[in-house]
């Protein structure tokens, strides 16, 4: 892979984050603004017209969607050497299509799969809809939360300008596009389904590529499901991937009621999920181990903290102090949500991150550039807290204090009028675990 670029604009590049047919992401830094960002470019050689159509599409897209499951666009931007780009909300994690390779517990994927329906049907009141669902623009992160990605080929369903070409990617798109008609919420739900397959059995229901020919000549095969699913439950994939677009499930809640009680799951994991259906907050655990498998050192990674073979062992030297497990931040995070003028907190030791919101409306990205570097000019909150501690606005302009202690890092979104130094000095009562 070819050697990233140091800058981008104003942005300095830190590595390729991934890279697809037309674009190329890398995880990127703002001395002004956001901090870690992603930026979205594309590639050379490709069509820069149509991608710069496609990066205007997902920008005013995403601009009119508020679910907190999508990843944000936070500014569209022209350099002179790459032409547009996008800069995006960063989180850690990774594609869902990266976790299935491993294959996921059937509770994790429909819950995951839960997520994606209720941001679909936000999508859907605004009258949008994705146009490439797939696995591969899913962003799944340790905790557990996904966010849906690029909407650069998304319709809107109040902007009807004719038959275009078919969209979406092979595999996923529902054969009424690829004879030409127009997109609509019944192919939408294919795209979802297909997706959902895959979510569960780790593969595409089916077999080989279908081209617009195909699908116009009535050449669809049918699912081919795996012999362990239950037989109720191929129907309902049958159902929901029919050709014809009337014989599909009429939206994605009823698709979705059908699956979860048709997945041979014990009884109180299916109340849990169809709980977490029709709106009701159901945590999802395991997905930090999930991604411990799949991630492997970058060639830019740090060196590993133990020798290998070949190397000469370093001195021996006072073990660190054990991290903080997540029950002792999730009780630190309830005691910091009481200090005066706090709105809104993320506590985070490592990958492990515990907040007060589950989606982090307010902080955003979680180290955005500081405007104002405290530690001259607030008190220090104690000898038990040997901070560096940094004032900075958020990108929504909320006044936020971060803090590190070590690998334990500590934001607060502070309410209006609140004092940064009335916050230091009530931390200075705390006792926050080693780090």
């Amino acid at each position: 892979m070819a050697t990233p670029p140091l800058s981008i604009g104003r942005f300095q590049v830190t590595r390729v984050l991934g890279r697809s047919a037309s674009h190329m992401v890398y995880l990127a830094s703002d001395p002004k603004t956001w901090g870690q960002v992603a930026l979205k470019t594309a590639l050379p050689g490709s069509d820069g017209t149509a991608l710069a159509e496609s990066f205007q599409r997902e920008w005013e897209t995403t601009l009119r969607l508020r679910h907190p499951g999508v990843r944000r666009v936070l500014e569209l931007e022209h350099d002179e050497a790459f032409g547009p780009y996008l800069v995006l909300e960063y989180q850690e994690g990774l594609p869902l299509g990266a976790l299935l390779q491993d294959g996921l517990p059937p509770f994790t994927a429909l819950h995951l799969l839960i997520q994606l329906m209720h941001v679909l049907e936000s999508a859907a009141r605004e009258g949008i809809l994705h146009g490439d669902l797939k696995p591969d623009n899913l962003w799944v992160d340790p905790r557990g939360t996904l966010k849906l990605m690029d909407f650069g080929a998304s319709r809107n369903l109040a902007s009807r300008l004719g038959p275009g070409p078919a969209v979406g990617s092979p595999g996923y798109t529902a054969p009424e596009l690829l004879r030409g008609e127009l997109p609509s919420p019944k192919s939408e739900l294919f795209s979802f389904a297909a997706t959902a397959f895959q979510t569960l059995t780790g593969r595409l229901p089916f077999p080989g590529p279908k081209d617009g020919e195909a699908a116009a000549a009535g050449d669809w095969s049918d699912p081919v499901f795996p012999e362990d699913m239950p037989e109720v439950m191929q129907r309902v994939f049958a159902k929901a991937l029919d050709r014809d677009p009337e014989q599909r499930f009429s939206n994605l809640h009823d698709f979705m009621g059908v699956l979860i009680a048709a997945s041979p799951l014990e009884e109180d994991r299916l109340d849990a999920l169809l709980a977490f259906l029709d709106g009701r907050p159901v945590p999802l655990e395991g997905v930090e181990a999930l991604m411990a498998r799949r991630h492997a050192p970058s060639p830019r990674a740090t060196r590993p903290i133990q020798p290998t073979p070949a190397e000469d062992p370093a001195p021996p030297s006072a073990p660190p102090p054990p991290a903080p497990a997540p029950e002792t931040l999730r009780r630190l995070l309830r005691q910091l949500e009481g200090l005066p003028g706090v709105a809104e907190v993320v506590v985070q030791q490592g990958a492990t991150v515990v907040s007060a919101s589950a989606h982090r409306h307010v902080l955003g990205s979680f180290e955005p550039a500081p405007v104002l570097d405290l530690a001259a000019g607030l008190p220090d909150p104690g000898g038990n807290v040997p901070v560096r501690s940094v004032l900075f606005r958020s990108p929504k302009r909320v006044q936020v204090l971060s803090l590190r202690k070590g690998h334990l890092a500590i934001a607060f979104a502070l309410r209006p009028g609140a004092s940064p130094a009335s916050v230091l000095e009530a931390l200075a009562g705390l006792d926050l675990p080693e780090a």
